[in-house]
């Protein structure tokens, strides 16, 4: 048996403001598909899609999410997006207020390799090198 991962998909209390993150602030192009609404949209990543699905309201109304979010420590998933220059990417981020969570870690030679970062609900995702 050979598996492919072709999609993840995180739930979103707030579809409006992540999908403005995932698409105008990290730049993801939206693919629009039969199913797009306002409670599913999926964006390329790469070979891997990432998809956003509206948490149905009787589940969101009891979900507080701080400003600024604070890291879910519950969430058993974290994305990590493949960049070609960690530093450029992490100041460009930075630049646009997107909040770090961890501090950078380099590798043995110097070179920042990975941040962690937080979306508007609290999901931690990476930028890596590797």
């Amino acid at each position: 048996m050979q598996l492919e991962l072709a999609r993840s998909i995180l739930f979103a209390k707030s579809m409006a403001e992540m999908v403005g993150f995932y698409r105008d602030l990290l730049g993801l192009v939206e693919v629009t598909t039969a199913d797009t609404s306002d409670e599913w949209r999926v964006f390329r990543a790469g070979p891997v899609e990432l998809a956003l699905h509206a948490i149905p309201a009787p589940f969101a109304d009891g979900i507080e999410i701080s400003d600024p979010p604070e890291p879910r420590s519950s969430a058993v998933t974290k994305l990590v997006f493949r960049v070609a220059d960690v530093a450029e990417t992490r100041a460009l981020l930075q630049k646009k207020g997107v909040i770090e969570v961890h501090q950078s870690f380099l590798n043995a030679e110097g070179p920042l390799v990975r941040c962690d970062f937080l979306d508007p609900e609290g999901n931690v995702f990476q930028i890596s090198s590797e």
